[in-house]
């Protein structure tokens, strides 16, 4: 019987139940494969872990994968996405009447996520980048970013934002749907 050990990023304390339920469903479905997981507290061990074959699948972030990809010498591919992943958008937000459009954002305060974050930071930044808004002509103050908004998913934190929108401590925050 083939053994597979997946690894996983713990970024939550919901993650564990997430991967027992994976790990069963997996276990019944496939009868000549034994899946198990082990999980880490972050994606640069999990990337090491890959390279060194301790593990033989990652579940990693975009940024974690290329990552991979680069340690590897291009050895590592993606072999599934989850489909909560294919249509994610990021909001552009601003206090109502302050911009009329994204170039209104130069000389501004912009909020993100963590800068390692697809949704948070890095696409926003991108399409900030294609709307022809060069980053260089932001002031690097300009960018303010907090590592607590890598999973967006607590209306404290976005209650929180919003209220640093309101003071004008930041004119312009991308926000993940």
């Amino acid at each position: 019987m083939k053994s597979i050990l997946v690894g996983a990023v713990a970024y939550a304390p919901q993650i564990v139940p997430i991967w027992d339920t994976i790990r069963e469903y997996a276990n019944d479905y496939f009868k000549d494969i034994r899946l198990d997981y082990v999980l880490f507290s972050n994606y640069e061990r999990q990337v090491q872990w890959l390279k060194e074959g301790k593990i033989d699948i990652a579940w990693n972030t975009n940024v974690a994968f290329i990552r991979s990809r680069h340690c590897t010498n291009n050895g590592a591919e993606a072999i599934l996405m989850r489909d909560t992943d294919i249509g994610f958008k990021s909001v552009f937000v601003a206090k109502r009447d302050t911009m009329k459009g994204l170039e209104d954002l130069k000389g501004k305060k912009f909020g993100l996520g963590s800068l390692d974050s697809a949704q948070a930071a890095i696409m926003p930044l991108f399409y900030l980048q294609q709307a022809s808004l060069a980053l260089k002509e932001m002031p690097l103050d300009s960018l303010h970013q907090s590592s607590a908004m890598i999973h967006l998913k607590s209306i404290a934190l976005i209650a929180m934002w919003a209220n640093t929108a309101i003071q004008g401590e930041v004119n312009l925050m991308c926000w993940i749907k």
